[in-house]
């Protein structure tokens, strides 16, 4: 079985269930990975921009909760700006909040995901799976109900071990900082 890497414009997403094989290989045998790669965002590796402090990548989010990831599921949905796609529903144990209602769990919706042989990976967007502990940044979907991650990626930032965001400081900097712009 052959996997098949492609950058598509949302718009062109539609082509993503015809999968990618060779000229003598069924269509059904292929397994397609599909990115969508948009030309204003950032990489995932969610890397601030030169001189934005981590309260400025926060600034505005509803929601800030320190979590782990307790399960992600995949399915198709519709984005906030119309485009029917892969999304996954992340469910998160909350450990902490530090800005808005405080709940034990959560849920958000991210672009991406895989449902069977057809994964969507989303270049803004991090991929996660149970497990991951990390600062969630939050806002209400613009369109339904929901959240999804403030600024996108930038909304969703890996904790490592020691309880710090690689570029970005410790968590308990972050509780500072948060705790000054109050």
């Amino acid at each position: 079985m052959r996997r098949c890497s492609a950058r598509f414009i949302c718009s062109l997403l539609a082509l993503a269930p015809f999968g990618c094989h060779g000229p003598d290989e069924p269509a059904s045998t292929g397994t397609a990975v599909v990115q969508a790669g948009f030309l204003e965002t950032r990489p995932e590796t969610g890397e601030p921009a030169p001189g934005e402090s981590l309260l400025e990548r926060l600034e505005g989010a509803e929601r800030i909760v320190v979590a782990t990831v307790a399960h992600v599921s995949a399915g198709y949905g519709r984005t906030e700006s119309g485009d029917e796609l892969i999304m996954s529903t992340v469910i998160l144990r909350v450990h902490e909040t530090l800005r808005g209602e405080a709940a034990s769990i959560l849920a958000f919706e991210l672009e991406g995901g895989t449902l069977g042989a057809l994964t969507l990976e989303v270049s803004d967007l991090p991929s996660l799976v149970s497990g991951d502990r990390g600062l969630f940044a939050l806002r209400p979907r613009r369109t339904g109900t929901g959240l999804v991650p403030h600024r996108r990626g930038l909304g969703i930032l890996r904790l490592d071990e020691r309880d710090r965001v690689p570029a970005l400081g410790s968590l308990e900097e972050v509780r500072r900082a948060l705790r000054v712009s109050r």
